[in-house]
């Protein structure tokens, strides 16, 4: 498992965390640890899934991830 921590850009209100939540929580192999406006931190499985997986997955809920670290 690892922990990786996605900064976000767009995010403004309380709907855009519950936007990006619920958008995580369609991955296998994903745990969302936290997010906030303007991050997301998950736990995820290598094996089942990349980083660029789950950027692509917040990037198509309408928000852009400006780093994955």
């Amino acid at each position: 498992m690892q922990t990786i921590k996605f900064d976000i850009t767009g995010m403004s209100c309380g709907h855009c965390v519950k936007a990006v939540e619920k958008a995580l929580a369609t991955l296998d192999g994903v745990k969302t640890d936290s997010v906030t406006i303007g991050t997301a931190t998950v736990t995820m499985d290598p094996a089942k899934l990349s980083a660029d997986r789950i950027t692509a997955v917040i990037e198509d809920a309408g928000y852009k991830v400006t780093a994955a670290h």
